[in-house]
This record gives C-alpha cells, sequence and structure tokens, in this order.
C-alpha cells in the first residue's frame, strides 16, 4: 500500500477538480485530492504510519499552501489541521511550497516563497520555514511562532536548496 500511495503520487497534478479540499478514497487502494488549482506537491511519511501531502492551491493572484494527512490505510485524518485539512497563508499573493520534510518526532518542515511581487526576470518576496507539530499545529519553539522569514534585500532567482 506505501508503495502504491507513493507511485501515485506523480499523477496527483494531472487529476485536479473544482471541489477545494475534498477528498475520495476509490476501491481500488487510490486517494484522490481535489483542490482548484493545486500544484507543486510534496508528499512525507510521519513516524506512525501516516501520510503528509502539501501543495499550493489557489489561484496565482491569491495561492496559499495546503497540507492534508491520511492515515496508513487511506483515510482522512481529520485530527490533522481543521477536519484533516490545513492550509497557511504567508501573506503574498502566490505562497509556494518549494521543499517538506517531515523530521524526527513526526514535525513537518516546510521551505516556502512568500511572493509578494513577480516580473518575468526575478522573483521578489519573501524566502519562509515553516515548522508544525506532527498534529499541523504551530511548533512555537521554532522562530516566530512556528515560522523563520528571510526578506532578501537584493533581487535572486531561483529557489531554496532541499534540506
Amino acid at each position: 500500500m506505501k508503495l502504491f500511495l507513493q507511485a501515485c503520487l506523480i499523477l496527483l497534478p494531472f487529476s485536479a477538480s473544482a471541489q477545494t479540499g475534498k477528498s475520495s478514497r476509490p476501491n481500488r487502494g487510490s486517494i484522490k485530492l481535489y483542490f482548484d488549482y493545486f500544484s507543486y506537491m510534496h508528499f512525507g511519511m510521519q513516524d506512525n504510519g501516516k501520510y503528509i501531502f502539501c501543495g499550493s492551491t489557489g489561484r496565482d493572484d491569491d495561492a496559499d499552501i495546503f497540507l492534508t494527512r491520511y492515515s496508513e490505510d487511506g483515510v482522512l485524518d481529520e485530527s490533522f489541521g481543521n477536519k484533516g485539512l490545513l492550509y497557511i497563508d504567508l501573506a503574498g499573493y502566490k505562497d509556494v511550497p518549494v521543499f517538506m520534510k517531515i523530521l524526527s518526532g513526526s514535525k513537518i518542515l516546510i521551505g516556502a516563497i512568500a511572493d509578494n511581487a513577480y516580473s518575468y526576470r526575478t522573483l521578489k518576496g519573501s524566502m519562509v520555514l515553516i515548522r508544525l507539530n506532527a498534529d499541523g499545529t504551530a511548533d512555537k519553539t521554532f522562530g516566530e511562532h512556528g515560522r523563520v522569514t528571510e526578506r532578501p534585500d537584493r533581487r535572486y532567482k531561483g529557489l531554496m536548496a532541499a534540506a
């Protein structure tokens, strides 16, 4: 089952639907996620065998980071975030998770960009590290309210490297 779920992740970006935040578990052993305009899908498995999906959802002018968690048998874990879903708004007009890593103790580390102004040549905004507890709440022992923000003084190209 674990290997099958990991293999299905390749197909997830191609099965987006207009039913924001809904999920289903068909009898064929797969999980389908339905979000408006989602992209940048990341996946991880916590120490307890639960699966975390992370991405960006929303239109380009108002995209936010989302996370959702499923149990080992593919059932939405409603104890995570708000009934299984967690949205993070970094105050950028396009918030994009660049990487996600599951840390010891099932904590979740997300590297993201809060893009405040876009031009075709450069990306201007803030780079943000977010650390969450296993249940999706902010890890208040990390940075300020679970976040560390770096706002470069100069223009930069590219994205953060995964840790």
